[in-house]
C-alpha cells in the first residue's frame, strides 16, 4: 500500500481512498456518540425517543454544514433509498421496531457509506455499508434473543440499536483497515 503524506493523510488502493480528514472523523465520532445515547435509551426503555432522533439528526446536519462536508447527494439518496426499503420491509415482517427504522434512517442520512473513505463506486459504498450494518444488527440481535436467560421464550423486545452501533463500528474500522 502506497502512503502519500503530502495529500492530507490519504493513501490509494485500487478502488478506495482513505481520507482521515478532520470532517470525516468528526462525523464518525458524532454518529458513534448519537448511537451510544440511543443505545442507552433502547436498553432502558426499549424505545428510541423521537426528540433524540430529530435533535441528533439536526445537530449532525449542522455539524456537517459547519465542517464544510460535501453533500454527496447521490451517495445520500442511494443510502437513504436502500436503508428505507430494507428497514421498512424488516419492520413490516416484525424483525425491527419503528425506533430501529428511524435510527437507521438518521445514520444513513448523517453517515452514508464510509465518511472516512471514498470509494470509486458510490452505489457499492452505500449498499455495502448499510447492508453490513443491518446484517450485524440483525445477527447479534438474533443471537441475543436466542441466548438470553429465559432461552428466548418470552416476548421481551430485544434492543437492536446497541447492535447497530457495533455494526457501524465494524463498517468504519473495516473501511480504514482494508
Amino acid at each position: 500500500m502506497h502512503r502519500n503524506l503530502q495529500n492530507n493523510f490519504q493513501w490509494r488502493t485500487p478502488c478506495v481512498t482513505v481520507d482521515q480528514s478532520i470532517s470525516g472523523i468528526v462525523i464518525v465520532l458524532y454518529v458513534i456518540l448519537l448511537l451510544l445515547v440511543l443505545s442507552v435509551a433502547d436498553i432502558r426503555s426499549r424505545t428510541a425517543p423521537n426528540s433524540y432522533l430529530v435533535g441528533g439528526g439536526g445537530i449532525g446536519i449542522l455539524i456537517e454544514i459547519a465542517m464544510g462536508v460535501e453533500p454527496e447527494i447521490i451517495l445520500r439518496v442511494i443510502s437513504l433509498a436502500f436503508t428505507m426499503a430494507l428497514a421498512l420491509s424488516l419492520y413490516r415482517i416484525g424483525a425491527v421496531g419503528g425506533g430501529d427504522v428511524k435510527t437507521l434512517i438518521v445514520v444513513a442520512l448523517l453517515g452514508p457509506g464510509l465518511p472516512t473513505t471514498t470509494c470509486d463506486y458510490e452505489v457499492l459504498e452505500a449498499v455495502l455499508a448499510g447492508g453490513i450494518e443491518l446484517f450485524v444488527m440483525l445477527l447479534l440481535g438474533t443471537i441475543h434473543s436466542r441466548f438470553r436467560s429465559d432461552g428466548g421464550r418470552t416476548s421481551e423486545i430485544t434492543p437492536l440499536i446497541p447492535y447497530l452501533l457495533i455494526g457501524y463500528l465494524v463498517v468504519q474500522i473495516a473501511s480504514i483497515l482494508c
